[in-house]
Order: C-alpha cells, then sequence, then structure tokens
C-alpha cells in the first residue's frame, strides 16, 4: 500500500503516529526536483504503478490457488510457481532452509484461473550478496517445469526486464535458460513477451545465452 507523500520520499521519521505533528515531521515536500533521490523514487513508483495498471495477471478478482493443478491436453498448469535459483520449483525442504533468502515466482497470466495476460517473474534476492538465477522455460501449454523439450526461444517468447530495483539496467530480453544476477537486496520484474522477427544477421548476433 502507499499513503499521501510515500511517492515524493516523506518519511515520517519512521513515526507511525504523526497525525497530531504540525511540523516537517508530517508536513509534504511538494519540491520533487529539490532532492534528485526524492526525483529517482518519483519516476519509481511511476514506473511500477504502470507496471500494475498494464499487467492483467496483477488485476486478480479471486486468490490464487498455488495447490491445485488444471489439466490442459498436454500438461498441467499452476497460476503460481515458487522457484529456486536454479528454475526449479521450491519444495517444503526449501522453505525450510533458515540461510534461504532469496527465491522466484512466476504468476501464470494463461491459466484458465487467471485474467488473460502475459505471465510474470518476479526474482527476490534479500541477502547481502549478489546471486545468480537462471531463468526458467515456458512451452506453448504453460507448463511450469524445468528442462523443457521446448524453450522459450523455440515458442518464439522472451523474458523482458520490466523492473530492477537497483535501477542499473535498463529494459533487455533475456532467454530461457540464460543467467541473470540479482544484486544484493534487489528484486528483478521480468514479463514473457513475444520474441520479434529475426533477421539471419539480427539472429547471428544474439548471445549464446540468450538461445538457451
Amino acid at each position: 500500500m502507499i499513503s499521501g507523500g510515500d511517492t515524493l520520499g516523506r518519511t515520517q521519521k519512521g513515526n507511525n503516529n504523526a497525525y497530531c505533528q504540525d511540523s516537517d515531521l508530517s508536513w509534504t515536500s511538494w519540491d520533487v526536483a529539490s532532492d534528485p533521490d526524492d526525483l529517482d523514487f518519483y519516476d519509481f513508483v511511476g514506473q511500477v504503478a504502470k507496471v500494475r495498471r498494464n499487467q492483467a495477471v496483477l488485476q486478480r478478482r479471486t486468490f490464487f490457488k498455488t495447490s491445485t493443478s488444471v489439466e490442459s491436453s498436454k500438461a498441467k498448469t499452476k497460476e503460481v510457481v515458487w522457484l529456486k535459483e536454479d528454475a526449479t520449483e521450491m519444495m517444503e525442504p526449501d522453505w525450510l532452509e533458515a540461510k534461504r533468502k532469496h527465491l522466484g515466482v512466476i504468476f501464470e497470466g494463461n491459466h484458465p484461473n487467471s485474467e488473460s495476460g502475459n505471465s510474470l517473474l518476479i526474482l527476490f534476492n534479500a541477502s547481502t550478496a549478489d546471486v545468480p538465477f537462471e531463468l526458467p522455460s515456458h512451452d506453448d501449454h504453460f507448463c511450469l517445469t524445468h528442462n523443457m523439450s521446448q524453450s522459450i526461444l523455440a515458442a518464439k517468447k522472451s523474458w523482458t526486464l520490466l523492473v530492477e530495483t537497483t535501477s542499473k539496467l535498463s529494459s533487455s530480453c533475456w532467454g530461457s535458460g540464460s543467467t541473470f544476477v540479482v544484486p544484493a537486496q534487489s528484486m528483478a520484474l521480468f514479463e514473457l513477451t513475444e520474441i520479434p522477427e529475426l533477421g539471419d544477421e539480427e539472429a547471428r548476433l544474439l548471445p549464446d545465452s540468450f538461445l538457451g
């Protein structure tokens, strides 16, 4: 949730009971341009608000059902899949790892119980060290498992970076099986999108990591 002034860096200095304070503790400074950090954060909030507005999978009317699968013609699919850094699904022992401070999650955009849209992948790293994540495969039937027979490239899809909280990377495409390093204490959000048609010369210039 976002309260008034959050987008402008109004922290109330950690005071969550400042309603009776008529001072700079509770005032909102509208002079965003006076502080570059506040301006950067203002732009970031606008960026994530745009993602929230444009991504159907984030505009749900019902709760996710992670424990159930829906049988399609060739595969079982889930609405949500929690992932380890090697792109395999988190199991109960993984959740019990006391030292685990990183994980990923896929929100399935074309699940029968979801709003129709593109799938999203979020990678979280709360540790103090950078963590390399393998980006998962995803076939035409939206079955989220590791080492699928059909790669994202074959399905003409790639992971497009939408948001990353260090502000060091711009929007870019990443292929199935490629490695994305999530910096310490940050997160990254990807959207599964169609790969544009490439000519022979453009395809030749793709890095090996993109080809999976």
